[in-house]
């Protein structure tokens, strides 16, 4: 089941990205982080956020945010909680990542975000991490750009 918009991703990576997380699944038990090599991800670095669920999910640390994702947001957030960004980032961020924390499922969307400092929209898919099967303590995004157009 899939938290979120309807799941037709404009960018097959993000299906890619899904279909890894489901083949790292054990019954009803979630995958942990330790569960993907750096094989499984090569192809995926870049573009991966993983995070920390702080609070039980009342917020979220960056524990690795991908370059290419920095690169393109013009700023880094490793070792940063989403509390963090810009308040409209955060609007447009959090309520997904609360979603697949809360549900335990993938969540997909669709984000835009028109900013004084650039135009953003891109796509992603947020999935679920326990290290023991069951409590949701980390979460694996990867992001796909669409659009990033510089007002600077």
């Amino acid at each position: 089941m899939m938290s979120g918009h309807a799941f037709t991703p404009k960018n097959p990576r993000i299906a890619e990205f899904l279909r890894l997380w489901q083949s790292k699944l054990r019954g009803d038990s979630l995958p942990a982080r330790s569960d993907f090599t750096m094989e499984d991800l090569r192809t995926f670095l870049g573009r991966i956020g993983i995070l920390d669920v702080v609070d039980a999910g009342a917020d979220f640390r960056f524990r690795l945010y991908g370059s290419s994702v920095a690169s393109a947001y013009k700023g880094e957030m490793t070792g940063k909680s989403v509390s963090d960004f810009r308040p409209n980032f955060r609007a447009a961020i959090v309520p997904g990542y609360r979603r697949c924390y809360e549900t335990r499922q993938p969540h997909y969307d669709l984000l835009e975000i028109d900013d004084p400092v650039m135009l953003y929209k891109w796509e992603r898919i947020v999935v679920p991490l326990a290290s023991d099967g069951r409590t949701v303590d980390m979460l694996m995004v990867y992001s796909s750009d669409l659009i990033y157009q510089d007002r600077s």
